[in-house]
């Protein structure tokens, strides 16, 4: 197994627990429409706080009993598999915060603001061997993704983000 099919395994592996995003989405929509922001920025850091502690949790289990469940021929692979959950991490924050972007049907700026992105990490992807440098590319380009939509989706659909934090501006 050459170290691109490894990352794809690894990559489908760590980001089983997604799914929160599916059932928040259109109930967040709803109350976007109501115009209970506050309440969709709670439920968006409780879902936050919900997908960290699972990432933690399933890198506790990776580190446990990564053999058991990928199988020891690819043990090399296994802080790999923990940065890739880390990533995935942040895939969710993203699909958080990309939907106030949507709302305001800002969809042409999201692809201004992501393919460009996206073709760098294709380019830079293809030039990596190992599997833990692919990893961290990956967790890399998550994380830039992820604090460029939310900062544009702030400045697009002001959402009392930080003033829940007891941060005024």
């Amino acid at each position: 197994m050459n170290s691109k099919d490894r990352f794809a395994d690894l990559w489908q592996s760590a980001s089983i627990y997604l799914f929160a995003n599916l059932a928040f989405k259109p109930w967040s929509y709803k109350a976007m429409v109501a115009g209970d922001q506050s309440r969709v920025v709670k439920a968006s850091y409780a879902i936050m706080g919900v997908l960290l502690v699972s990432a933690l949790v399933w890198i506790l289990i990776l580190y446990n009993a990564f053999d058991l469940i990928v199988g020891s021929e690819v043990s090399s692979s296994r802080s790999a598999a923990m940065v890739m959950v880390i990533s995935s991490l942040f895939v969710g924050f993203y699909l958080l915060v990309v939907k106030d972007i949507l709302f305001a049907e800002r969809a042409r700026l999201l692809m201004w603001l992501t393919v460009p992105l996206s073709a760098v990490y294709c380019i830079l992807v293809f030039q990596l061997d190992a599997v833990i440098d692919v990893a961290h590319l990956n967790l890399g380009y998550h994380v830039l993704i992820f604090l460029v939509v939310w900062f544009a989706a702030c400045r697009i659909y002001p959402q009392p983000w930080f003033n829940l934090l007891g941060v005024r501006r």
